[in-house]
Order: structure tokens, then sequence, then C-alpha cells
């Protein structure tokens, strides 16, 4: 689209060097409160290397045209880091759930869920390093309290998690960041910035990444 530029960093393998890419990777610590973009940095350095469980929720209205790949995306996500040996699983079912338990990544539709349930986005929990991503336009918004609309990045900084993913406007597809290549790079050891920069196509768009940029608690000490 007009105004993006294509990532040089998307999907790459390797550390990243601002010399090397020509760009700088940037993060933002933002919540609803101080105090919440404070306890961003806490829990990037409280974050261990846990092997999830990480949640991928599938949505039954979400599975055609330029959304049929983001769908198959997730699924992608929880085979990938099954095969690598880490606890995930894709939920496919056409209810949108809450799992019950601390996660360590996360990735859904939000709002766009056909079957979405504010009360259980907003029962999500997270253990200290855990990443997130949503497939929603509007995610990104706002960081002040509010009430309607899509559903915000906010609310899961507010509720725990250490790194997320949003949108100020319609993105389109092509600029969401893709899970698989979003938490197997994390897993593997890269750092915030790297990981949520290499899943995204494009730069210099709708996006705003959330949380510590070196927070790695894969990375090999």
């Amino acid at each position: 689209a007009e105004g993006s530029v294509r990532n040089p960093y998307y999907r790459s393998l390797a550390p990243f060097s601002a010399a090397k890419f020509r760009m700088h990777l940037v993060t933002r610590l933002d919540g609803y409160s101080a105090g919440s973009a404070i306890r961003l940095t806490d829990l990037s350095l409280q974050a261990k290397p846990l092997k999830g469980p990480f949640f991928f929720d599938g949505a039954a209205n979400r599975t055609d045209g330029a959304y049929g790949p983001m769908e198959k995306l997730l699924e992608k996500a929880a085979k990938d880091l099954t095969t690598a040996k880490f606890q995930a699983t894709y939920h496919g079912a056409p209810e949108f759930v809450d799992p019950g338990q601390r996660l360590m990544g996360y990735a859904s539709w939000g709002s766009n869920d056909g079957s979405f349930d504010l009360g259980a986005y907003r029962r999500l929990k997270f253990h200290p390093g855990a990443l997130a991503e949503t497939y929603v336009s509007t995610s990104g918004r706002t960081f002040l309290p509010t009430e309607g609309g899509q559903s915000l990045i906010a609310d899961l900084i507010e509720q725990g998690v250490t790194g997320v993913k949003g949108y100020v406007s319609e993105p389109y597809t092509f600029a969401l960041a893709e899970p698989p290549v979003l938490f197997v790079k994390y897993v593997a050891g890269a750092n915030l910035a790297e990981s949520f920069y290499a899943a995204s196509k494009v730069v210099r768009w709708k996006d705003v990444v959330i949380g510590d940029p070196l927070c790695a608690p894969y990375a090999k000490r």
C-alpha cells in the first residue's frame, strides 16, 4: 500500500544489525497507566524460557478470501512450535476461548472473530515474557480506557502480556505479524523486537510494537 515500505528484515534468520539492514527496530512502552508501561520492563526481566503454553484461536468466519491464509498461519504456528517440542494448541472450533491458564504466547482474531467474547478476552493471562498478536485493524488506536469499538491490545498489556503488536488504523492483512515467524524466531533465541519485525512484511505503516525490545528469555546465556 502507498506509504508502506517493504521490511528488509522480514523473515530474516539472522540477528538484527542496523548497519546491515539500514534501519532501527523501534518499540514502545505503553499501557493504560505509567505503571502498566513500566511493568513491561519488569516482566521482561522476570521472563523464563518456558515450553508454553502457546494458544492460537481460530475464527470460523475468517477462513476464505484474504483472511484464509492468515487463519492457516495460526494453525501452522501451533504445528511448528509443537514440532520444536513446545506446548502449543490451535483452537479451530467456533467459540472464542479463554484457555484458563497463563500463556507464553497468544494469537487470535480478537473482536473480528464472529464468536468474540469480551469477557473471555479480558480473562486471558500471561507468563512474564509472553508475546501476542491479534488480527484487529484498530487494536492499537488508543491506550486510554475505552468502551466500544474493536478489541484493544491495551487490555492484554493490563492482563500481563510482555510484548504485543497493534495497529492504529486498517493495516490490511499483508501487514499483520505472521505467528509462525514471530513465535518460532522468539523461542529460537531472538529478542522481542527482532521477533516482531521479522514477522512483519512492511515497515513505516500502521503498526506499533509494545514491549522491552531486548526481552529474550530463550537466548542462550
